[in-house]
């Protein structure tokens, strides 16, 4: 016996398209005018890249240490609002896990619907070399 999967799409007009798309919208608020927001990187992707936010205050460019072992909190400078009823999660990076061992320490990092702070990213060092986090250091994925 054979199974066959269909898939239909969900019919609606295009004003309910358009609200569904327009309720589905992230919102994200620089906390300092510098901070990077999050981007795609190709057209197919599915995750927006997270930046590291690391200034001074004097506005120089920053780094954190992530020593072997170790997991740090690194700021993105960004709040964050997902979409009501949904959830944000953020995830590794899987070049920076494979080349540096450094991962999302809680991966994935689920962010709730109501939550309205910083958004910020737990990178944990398995490898055994220290790590540097520079400052706009692409860290972390939000899907």
């Amino acid at each position: 016996m054979t199974k066959t999967t269909v898939s239909l799409p969900i019919p609606m007009t295009a004003a309910e398209r358009l609200k569904v798309s327009q309720s589905l919208m992230i919102k994200f608020k620089r906390m300092h005018p510098e901070a990077k927001l999050p981007q795609r990187m190709t057209a197919g992707a599915i995750g927006l890249d997270l930046y590291a936010f690391l200034l001074t205050e004097t506005g120089r460019n920053n780094t954190c240490l992530v020593p072997p072992n170790t997991t740090r909190n690194v700021s993105t400078g960004l709040l964050v609002q997902p979409p009501h009823g949904y959830f944000l999660a953020v995830c590794s990076r899987s070049g920076l896990a494979l080349q540096h061992s450094v991962i999302v320490a809680n991966s994935p990092g689920i962010i709730d619907p109501d939550y309205r702070g910083e958004l910020n990213v737990l990178l944990y060092n398995g490898g055994q070399q220290s790590y540097y986090v520079r400052h706009e250091d692409r860290i972390a994925q939000l899907i």
